[in-house]
């Protein structure tokens, strides 16, 4: 519970966190110095954000260091005490009587309380940091070795697809070699007998013409030829 106390004398009422550039008002409330300045600026009035008391903006002073936190302006002699229910420091003589039935401890103690729960919070922020230093280095380590698989999946794939690229190069090429080599060989068989038939078809063109020749005069007579006659049957007119 002291150690509560003594971390709410350390902690913004307005953002809970630890003070930044702490500041002090007259009723002894702390805060980060922006967290004021901007509750400020939305209320005109200048309220405590705790206790709703007025400020004025010179009542707005920086906190107390641990030396001057504990001293009373008027009993400066004085030991001073510690309030751990109101969380702040008052002088023995002008304000115990204030805090009537509060725990309340010497300014030495009270100082040694909060140098260990400053060292506490402290060590927990260097283990922490620790941690997150580690989980980064984790998590680095790990992209580094996503980016390296990656890169060795795209060489493995670009060079797989590059043999297949010449390897279907290769076949077409054989394909097409194959399929000239058999126009040539058709080409090759079929041009003599093409050559035949042109000279068939000729032949019998000029036989066509002169049977039409004849149909047309009624008359027959025998085509001349170079060659030895073949026998041929006799024709007879009535």
């Amino acid at each position: 519970m002291a150690e509560s106390s003594l971390e709410s004398y350390l902690t913004c009422s307005v953002c809970l966190d630890i003070l930044t550039e702490p500041v002090s008002l007259s009723c002894h409330h702390s805060f980060c110095k922006r967290c004021l300045t901007e509750h400020w600026a939305r209320q005109p009035s200048r309220p405590c954000p705790v206790c709703r008391k007025t400020s004025s903006k010179e009542d707005l002073d920086d906190r107390p260091t641990q030396e001057q936190w504990s001293v009373c302006p008027s009993h400066p002699q004085v030991p001073p005490l510690f309030c751990l229910d109101d969380s702040r420091p008052l002088c023995p003589l002008c304000e115990f009587s204030l805090h009537p039935q509060h725990r309340v401890v010497s300014g030495e103690e009270a100082q040694r309380r909060l140098k260990e729960l400053i060292s506490s919070q402290l060590q927990a922020l260097t283990e922490e940091k620790h941690q997150c230093e580690e989980l980064q280095q984790s998590y680095e380590e790990i992209q580094l070795y996503a980016e390296k698989q990656a890169g060795d999946c795209e060489r493995h794939i670009r060079a797989g697809f590059s043999r297949l690229h010449q390897f279907l190069q290769e076949e077409e090429q054989r394909a097409l070699s194959a399929l000239r080599e058999e126009q040539l060989r058709q080409k090759k068989n079929i041009s003599p007998e093409l050559e035949k038939l042109r000279e068939k078809l000729s032949s019998v063109d000029k036989i066509i013409q002169e049977l039409q020749q004849q149909l047309e005069t009624h008359t027959y007579r025998p085509r001349q030829e170079s060659t030895p006659p073949r026998p041929r049957p006799k024709w007879y007119y009535y």
